[in-house]
């Protein structure tokens, strides 16, 4: 039997350990990306035109900004854990994967505005799977 099935009592304590960090960096992640959501709302009806700048770039997305770099290195640590834990390893892979093209759509921006929107859609994708981290972390033993 692999370790990834064992009952957690015949698991090796690091295992047990890297999967109570696992859990609660998923619950710390999923409850960022909330936050991402709002930080993103303030930054577009904060933002007031000045030329030729682009929205994205005024400092009222500084916030957002700030949080993206945390999550990407959030999203790195839940998948040292996954690894560690052994456990969830692929849909942690999946959430680096995500926020990785996160700053692709979002560094594209006016070069590619149809490329760049899909920045959105791969914030609903990373709660989606963030949420997933969440549910099976509370049904794992």
């Amino acid at each position: 039997m692999s370790a990834v099935n064992e009952p957690a009592a015949q698991r090796p304590p690091s295992q047990g350990t890297a999967a109570v960090i696992h859990r609660g960096l998923a619950d710390l992640f999923l409850a960022a990306v909330a936050i991402q959501f709002f930080l993103a709302g303030l930054g577009v009806f904060r933002a007031k035109s000045h030329g030729s700048q682009r929205l994205a770039d005024s400092s009222t997305f500084d916030p957002h900004r700030a949080l993206g770099t945390a999550l990407q290195v959030l999203a790195v640590l839940i998948l040292i854990a996954a690894l560690a834990a052994r456990r969830q390893v692929r849909l942690s892979v999946v959430l680096l994967v995500l926020m990785i093209l996160q700053s692709v759509w979002a560094g594209i921006g006016g070069d590619a505005p149809a490329l760049a929107a899909l920045h959105v859609l791969g914030g609903l994708a990373i709660g989606g799977v963030a949420y997933t981290l969440h549910r099976a972390g509370r049904a794992a033993p």
